[in-house]
């Protein structure tokens, strides 16, 4: 029997009004307000959303030095050649990190006439207790390595961030339901990296244990026990030629920087080979 899927897709900016205004629903729901730092990585709501919205420094911090460690372990493909300025079409993370003024790039012979492909990254923030923070930090660092690797060969990069979690016997407004799929377009095609969204929405705690727990207790009629589990994007909202990389069930493949780079380039070197033959 096909699985009845609720999804949700959010802008960043539409992202943080929902948690800001939804209204929490009487289903016995309430992980969203733990006052428990270890477990959430905030002391309390108001706090992860301000992480959200100002950035998380801390995060921040250690995600671009995790990245320009990344970046210099990874092999640009297909380098083209650039020119660096305070100005330009697309950002340098490291110089930006450092606060170097030439931080912005432009390809050197650019046919502006040529439009530039697009590739797009879906990335799960699910993760089981058992994954460590610093397991999470160099995922993300690895995928913003790989942002940049991308987009430094010619193309643009749109990265959704989502949670997708199979939750049987759920009922929301009448209907029941078996799947839920939360998406944030953390990063548009069109857009600039942002550390600050992809530390909070790739290595935080809270965008699991608060944000995504508060879509729930937002949405559901009834108690969802362990707010269900975490699944990879279900295969029929799988988009063709997309990369998608599913949730952290634990440290594999990200126990060190070295070994999550390595574990991302594979993921991306098996999804072009999809893309090539499709």
């Amino acid at each position: 029997m096909k699985n009845k899927t609720l999804t949700f897709e959010h802008s960043y900016p539409e992202f943080v009004d929902f948690m800001r205004t939804a209204k929490m629903r009487d289903n016995g729901m309430d992980s969203s307000t733990d006052k428990d730092f270890e477990f959430t990585g905030s002391n309390n709501f108001d706090e992860a959303i301000g992480f959200a919205v100002n950035g998380w420094h801390e995060g921040r911090s250690d995600l671009a030095s995790a990245a320009e460690f990344a970046m210099a372990k990874t092999q640009t493909i297909d380098k083209p050649e650039w020119v660096y300025a305070p100005a330009g079409a697309l950002p340098n993370v490291p110089a930006a990190a450092a606060a170097v003024p030439a931080n912005m790039m432009t390809m050197y012979d650019t046919n502006t006439n040529v439009k530039r492909p697009i590739v797009t990254i879906y990335a799960s923030f699910g993760a089981s207790y058992m994954v460590t923070r610093e397991a999470i930090i160099r995922r993300g660092a690895a995928i913003v390595a790989l942002i940049d690797q991308i987009e430094q060969s010619g193309k643009r990069v749109k990265l959704v961030a989502y949670g997708a979690n199979a939750i049987k016997g759920a009922r929301s407004d009448g209907k029941a339901y078996d799947q839920m799929v939360y998406q944030v377009n953390v990063k548009e095609s069109d857009e600039q990296l942002d550390l600050d969204r992809i530390a909070f929405t790739m290595a935080h705690p809270s965008m699991l244990r608060r944000c995504k727990f508060r879509v729930m207790e937002c949405t559901f009629d009834n108690y969802i026990p362990g707010y269900g589990s975490p699944i990879p994007m279900p295969v029929e909202m799988r988009e063709d030629n997309a990369m998608h990389l599913g949730p952290m069930y634990d440290d594999t493949g990200f126990t060190s920087q070295e070994e999550a780079i390595r574990t991302i380039q594979k993921e991306w070197e098996a999804s072009s080979k999809q893309a090539d033959a499709a």
